[in-house]
């Protein structure tokens, strides 16, 4: 098991619907760009596996290398805005994330342009600190860059153990309803955080999948597996409820305990936001069986 992750609200069966709706307008955010409005996508991809006191994970930086590249492929993250770290230090984090904000300046000069940042830790933390190595960045500090960013839209997604504190720290709480309606232009703004674990919980690797449950099913869900509507796209929403409900089963009788992914949104607008297109895919596996059983297909 990995300590790291950040950590939202556990969800039941009446909250499902009400996520839809919440998560629902932060999707638009990474739509393909449209003909009146442009879109630029910043991401920074963050994995360390060395911490200052619990074990070295084994599976932190592999989960880094994952997103990062189906954001890659699949998600309209130019390679010049798209930065993976990997075992570095809090320095080395922080003038990233200072280097990315001119970047998203110098964007917004463009008329018509939306912009969008990503952020995604996969590390140890212990429920107030991300450690990356013999350094951290607490919590705090990456929800102040998220609400000071210039960008019209900001994501965190946190995998580490008692990730859910960053929101609980904050005084993170049910946002309110939005319509939700499709667009192919941001028209949302605000911040959103997305935690792989509660507050008391902790997040939880598997030699079997080669990483987290949590960044495995969400990277899974970015690669078609939460395309429900079969559109060839996946939604921020889609994506979310694909990788809570795969993540809560998984690790109901795990050792570790059940893991429930956590979620606070500050935002505000309308749209459903694309986090990815599989149908831009250029190859694809299609397998014939009549055998019962599961398939693990590792790349």
């Amino acid at each position: 098991m990995r300590g790291k992750r950040f950590h939202f609200w556990p969800l039941g069966k009446r909250e499902l619907p009400f996520l839809g709706l919440l998560i629902g307008c932060l999707a638009t955010l990474m739509l393909p760009c449209s003909a009146t409005a442009a879109v630029q996508r910043f991401g920074i991809i963050i994995g360390n596996n060395v911490g200052q006191q619990m074990g070295r994970l084994r599976f932190a930086e592999t989960d880094a290398r994952k997103l990062y590249a189906v954001l890659s492929e699949l998600g309209h993250f130019p390679a010049e805005q798209l930065h993976l770290l990997l075992g570095r230090q809090a320095s080395d984090v922080r003038r990233r994330l200072a280097a990315v904000e001119r970047q998203i300046a110098q964007a917004e000069q463009s008329p018509d342009t939306s912009t969008m940042l990503l952020v995604y830790y996969s590390g140890h933390a212990d429920g107030e600190q991300l450690e990356l190595g013999s350094s951290e960045v607490s919590f705090a500090e990456i929800i102040t860059a998220l609400k000071q960013s210039r960008a019209d839209v900001r994501l965190a997604v946190i995998d580490s153990c008692h990730s859910g504190q960053a929101i609980a720290y904050k005084g993170g709480r049910r946002g309110p309803g939005f319509r939700i309606e499709l667009a192919d232009q941001l028209q949302s703004s605000g911040y959103a955080i997305i935690t792989s674990s509660a507050a008391d919980e902790l997040s939880q690797e598997s030699a079997d999948i080669r990483g987290s449950f949590f960044t495995h099913y969400l990277v899974s869900a970015l690669r078609g597996a939460a395309d429900r509507s079969a559109d060839g796209k996946v939604s921020l929403r889609e994506a979310y409820r694909f990788a809570y409900e795969r993540t809560v089963a998984r690790t109901t009788e795990t050792l570790g305990g059940s893991q429930h992914p956590m979620y606070a949104l500050r935002l505000s607008g309308r749209g459903e936001v694309i986090l990815t297109e599989p149908r831009r895919a250029t190859a694809r596996l299609r397998v014939v069986s009549n055998g019962q059983g599961r398939l693990l297909v590792l790349d």
